[in-house]
C-alpha cells in the first residue's frame, strides 16, 4: 500500500512536470507569435510612410518643386504618418482647387 501511493506520488509529480513544460512552451510559442505580429505590423506602418514620403516628393516634384529634395526629406523625418498624409492630402487639395479654379 505504501508502495502504490509513492507510484502515485511519483505520476502525479511527473503529471505536474509535464503540465509545466507543455505551459511553458505554449508561452513561448504565444510570445514568438506576439513578436513576429508587431514585426508586421512595424513593417506595415515603415511601408505605408515610404508610400506617404513618395507621395510628397512626388507633389513637390510636379508642382514647381517649392523645396528641394533633402528640404522635403527633412520635413518627412519630422511628421508622423498621419501628419504626412494630412499634409499630402491638403497639397493635393490645394492643387486640385487652382487647378479648378
Amino acid at each position: 500500500e505504501r508502495y502504490a501511493r509513492v507510484e502515485e506520488q511519483r505520476a502525479a509529480a511527473a503529471k505536474a512536470e509535464e503540465e509545466a513544460k507543455a505551459q511553458a512552451a505554449a508561452e513561448a510559442e504565444r510570445q514568438k507569435a506576439e513578436a513576429a505580429e508587431r514585426k508586421k505590423q512595424k513593417e506595415r506602418i515603415a511601408k505605408a510612410l515610404r508610400k506617404q514620403r513618395a507621395r510628397l516628393r512626388n507633389i513637390v516634384k510636379d508642382n514647381g518643386g517649392a523645396c528641394t529634395e533633402d528640404e522635403c526629406e527633412k520635413l518627412c523625418s519630422q511628421l508622423n504618418f498621419d501628419q504626412l498624409e494630412g499634409l499630402c492630402s491638403d497639397l493635393e487639395a490645394v492643387i486640385a482647387a487652382k487647378g479648378a479654379g
